[in-house]
């Protein structure tokens, strides 16, 4: 691509190709690398295709071939080379990179004059194109030659009609200066673009807006990290985000335009980098476009062979990228004493080709697992283990700059345990609550065997373990994970056995069907068990007091509330317990628990906390030895 006609000379194209012949080398004289590999791309013709971007299974490029456009539309060519006005193609991806049949891509897109590239979002939803458009002026340069500017135009997919609707043109397009070239980033929230617009370091510049409600946020020039006083133009971005692709003149290339990287966010410590040979080569190389981190396309007017004959145009090439591997070393620490510790470590890449298996190592002397060959950029699933420790997994992504990698094991703990009832016979459902020393509560709920495991528990924690049920309690267990000094276990046992304690509340919930006083199967479990422990203590008497809320009429409530502790009287006399040891009182809504009184609006839930049977017993109910 002969840029300079564009930007140094303020031509007619942009896109305008250097058409010389050129002798071809007898071999390549751009090799691939470890990292790179390019080859053209099937869709390269003698004259100019440039600018790919890959979009549902599809690579889309601008090129100036004669295209067979539809009777309606007018065939214009461009009078300076001769050759069409460039439009948009598109060809079918093969699964080894390759390209099918080549057609036109979207003639809505077309133009007057030049059109491409194009960027479409991930989503397929929003399409932006660079339009090549006469200055109103009308007025003609030096050498008689009208003036023409670059404009972005933004359409969205019209899915019942197949096709690209026109949306709006970019608000800070103008006919004083350009705008071209635009891609987002992969979420949507940053525009780039390249412009001459005011504010540029020189010549054309890489711009960014930011996305905002009424659209997109004034322009604002992404600073020296990119832009030098030459042009640079081409901006895209990684799949991932992470990095910024450009192409610029700038002095210290290899010739011509030049492809460069740069990490994003951008930051005044970051430095944009030469991509090197073979990306790049004494030609133009620009518009590089990675589709995934593996592999992507780039423009390049160096070299070519096409049809036994020496090519000097535009043509697109695919390139294969293998992130540089290099040596790390795994550092293995105890979070909370920052010293590393021996350890088994297994990782595996979740984003390598094919299946890859765990690769396990053990750790040496000193806790360092060293010259482990890890890819940067790519993503790895990394578990430690050691004695003691419950097994650590983290993801990491090593970087091309740091070499030393520590993994934070931290030593955590979890409690796990049965619960049962006073017969020994395990409880289902039972709650097991966990309070950490800052006042947070867990909650688990015991399965069918009355088991129990809890979360993990960082060192440092001092957890009380309790568990009840239906009116039941156990005694809290402490396990002190606060001191250092002794290895932490992995893992804690807590066994409870349940039982009835001096005072206890039962919501009629529980006891009786909604404002029934008849006993559900749930209360006669509760009771049953009640019942055994009576009889084990007949020296202990209990008082029961029906409760009932302040909805209805007192009357009514009362009677209720009388006969529903007499109901739990009844079953317990039927199982055993003398009489003489139970004591019925009913209070009606007259001790409330809450603020829920007459007329007082309330939630279900809190008329529940007063619909209550409560049990006092004289004396604690003994839980029997096991």
């Amino acid at each position: 691509m002969n840029t300079t006609l564009y930007i140094k000379r303020t031509g007619l194209l942009l896109w305008a190709s250097l058409l010389a012949g050129i002798a071809l080398a007898q071999q390549n004289p751009y090799p691939d690398s470890s990292r790179y590999r390019i080859s053209p791309v099937a869709v390269n013709t003698e004259l100019a295709e440039w600018g790919a971007f890959a979009y549902n299974g599809s690579v889309i490029f601008s090129s100036n071939r004669h295209s067979p456009r539809p009777s309606h539309l007018v065939h214009r060519t461009d009078k300076q080379t001769g050759a069409d006005f460039y439009a948009l193609y598109s060809a079918t991806l093969n699964a080894n990179g390759g390209a099918g049949k080549v057609e036109l891509f979207a003639n809505e897109l077309d133009s007057r004059f030049n059109v491409g590239p194009i960027y479409i979002t991930p989503n397929g939803n929003t399409l932006i194109v660079t339009h090549n458009v006469e200055k109103k002026s009308g007025t003609l340069k030096d050498n008689g030659k009208r003036e023409y500017v670059l404009q972005l135009v933004f359409y969205s997919r019209d899915a019942k009609r197949s096709r690209w609707r026109k949306d709006r043109d970019f608000q800070y397009n103008s006919s004083a200066y350009s705008c071209a070239h635009a891609f987002m980033t992969p979420d949507g929230q940053r525009l780039f673009f390249s412009s001459d617009m005011p504010g540029t370091l020189g010549g054309m510049d890489i711009f960014v807006c930011n996305r905002e409600e009424a659209g997109w946020g004034k322009p604002q020039n992404v600073g020296k990290q990119v832009n030098s006083g030459q042009n640079e133009i081409f901006p895209s971005v990684s799949s991932d985000g992470r990095t910024l692709y450009f192409s610029s003149d700038r002095a210290g290339g290899l010739g011509g335009l030049d492809i460069y990287q740069v990490a994003l966010p951008l930051t005044d410590a970051g430095t944009a980098s030469n991509m090197g040979v073979p990306v790049n080569t004494p030609y133009d190389d620009f518009g590089l476009v990675l589709y995934d981190k593996k592999q992507g396309f780039l423009s390049s007017n160096r070299p070519l062979e096409i049809n036994g004959r020496a090519d000097a145009s535009d043509n697109i090439y695919r390139l294969l990228v293998s992130p540089p591997t290099k040596l790390y070393n795994l550092t293995v620490v105890d979070s909370f004493t920052q010293k590393p510790i021996a350890a088994n470590i297994s990782y595996r890449c979740l984003d390598c080709d094919g299946d890859t298996l765990p690769q396990h190592s053990s750790v040496v002397a000193g806790g360092v697992l060293k010259n482990i060959p890890l890819t940067s950029t790519y993503r790895y699933e990394v578990i430690a283990t050691a004695d003691g420790f419950p097994p650590h997994k983290q993801l990491l992504i090593p970087t091309e700059e740091n070499t030393d990698v520590v993994l934070n094991a931290t030593l955590r703990s979890l409690v796990k345990g049965t619960v049962v009832d006073q017969e020994g016979v395990p409880v289902a459902d039972a709650i097991v609550t966990i309070t950490d020393n800052g006042g947070k509560v867990y909650r688990y709920t015991a399965n069918r065997s009355g088991g129990y495991t809890s979360d993990f528990f960082a060192g440092g924690s001092k957890l009380e373990v309790a568990a009840a049920d239906a009116g039941m309690v156990s005694r809290p267990v402490t396990i002190d994970l606060t001191g250092r000094t002794a290895r932490q276990q992995p893992e804690y046992t807590a066994n409870f056995t349940l039982y009835f304690p001096e005072k206890m509340a039962l919501q009629a919930g529980v006891l009786f069907e909604f404002d029934k006083y008849s006993l559900t199967a749930k209360a006669k479990n509760i009771l049953d068990k009640l019942s055994k422990a009576m009889l084990r203590q007949p020296d202990v008497t209990v008082v029961l007091s029906g409760h009932t809320d302040s909805r209805g009429a007192s009357e009514y409530n009362q009677v209720l509330s009388s006969l529903r502790a007499k109901a739990v009287r009844s079953y317990l006399v039927g199982k055993g317990v003398k009489s003489s040891r139970i004591k019925v009182e009913a209070y009606g809504y007259s001790r409330l628990i809450n603020k829920c009184g007459k007329g007082v609006p309330c939630t279900e839930l809190e008329h529940q906390e007063n619909r209550r049977v409560e049990f006092v017993f004289s004396k604690k109910l003994e839980v029997p030895q096991m």
